[in-house]
């Protein structure tokens, strides 16, 4: 545990394992994919974590972990996004220290470079300030992707959709399509059915099955599977996963190529739509639209006629200088 240059906070430094020491709480909420349980799927193998704590108020104004590969330090080890988890009202002098305390630290241990996987500013704010500090410190932006997300509020999703999808909509309720949220021991059937989808447009699952099931296994409550059906056949599925009380991310969706004149995807989304609004969530991610590390705008266009908004997601990297 180290003073920082602002005199009412502590950098602690541990293992992800390692406890907030006692007397200190959170400002904040933390997302799914920092979670120690989480965290240990992701890789094993060395990680490095560091904490921001305020004595005054005791409480922990941020944190990061780091999964440390080859003399990298990377965050998120395996997850759509993590970096830096801060309180909302920390200070621009505050987070510098912290950072600086990082790589100072990871420099120590012969790491030199380090990459970060931010969210998107519109699922936290605070990353508006960080991206500017990280800027300043000589960090490069490596990856710029682009991920479409519904904010779910008092307006209902068909009034977000455009003429088409709304159009696509009507004819899903018209041929009597149904949506059901089924339970986790239907997530083999999801998931081939979802593979088979993406296989016939030319793409591959990120996640192999084995690994779903063992993030089911862990956060059961946390995984969200839908299915779309006409009559007894499945014509549409996803995979969600709560990342926090204000984020539904669609880790996997996908309609059949033989329903691709109704697009029954829109009558899952919006059934996800409701779903949320009912439990107070703000936020339904529906992925980047960078396949292949490239933006494919038909991919993107398909989203925002759906309801979504486009947002920039960095990936920041920088070189270490060996003391």
């Amino acid at each position: 545990m180290v003073e920082s240059k602002n005199q009412s906070c502590l950098i602690g430094e541990g293992s992800y394992s390692a406890h907030i020491p006692d007397g200190f709480t959170r400002l904040y909420e933390p997302d799914l994919f920092q979670l120690p349980d989480h965290l240990r799927l992701q890789a094993d193998g060395d990680w490095k974590s560091f904490y921001l704590l305020d004595q005054s108020t005791l409480s922990v104004v941020g944190e990061i972990h780091f999964y440390l590969n080859d003399r990298v330090a990377v965050s998120p080890g395996r997850a759509p996004f993590a970096s830096f988890m801060l309180d909302e009202a920390i200070t621009e002098e505050q987070l510098d220290d912290f950072i600086q305390h990082a790589e100072e630290q990871l420099t120590s241990i012969n790491i030199s470079s380090m990459v970060l996987k931010n969210p998107s500013a519109c699922l936290h704010p605070y990353v508006v300030l960080l991206e500017k500090v990280l800027v300043n410190r000589g960090y490069r932006i490596v990856t710029e992707e682009t991920s479409a997300i519904i904010p779910v509020d008092q307006q209902l999703l068909h009034q977000k959709m455009s003429h088409g999808k709304r159009y696509h909509l009507h004819q899903t309720h018209k041929h009597g399509l149904l949506v059901d949220f089924i339970g986790l021991q239907q997530l083999p059937a999801i998931y081939a059915f979802l593979s088979r989808c993406r296989s016939a447009k030319g793409y591959m699952l990120s996640m192999s099955l084995e690994d779903l099931l063992s993030l089911a296994e862990v956060f059961p409550d946390r995984i969200l599977l839908t299915v779309v059906r006409s009559m007894e056949h499945m014509v549409a599925a996803s995979i969600s996963v709560l990342v926090s009380s204000e984020l539904l991310y669609t880790l996997y969706y996908d309609h059949d190529a033989a329903h691709d004149s109704i697009s029954p995807v829109g009558l899952l989304i919006s059934e996800l739509y409701t779903w949320s609004r009912q439990r107070g969530i703000g936020n339904i991610d529906l992925g980047t639209s960078n396949p292949d590390g490239l933006l494919k705008p038909s991919l993107l266009q398909f989203k925002t006629e759906l309801g979504a908004v486009a947002y920039p997601k960095r990936t920041f990297e920088k070189k270490l200088q060996a003391r």
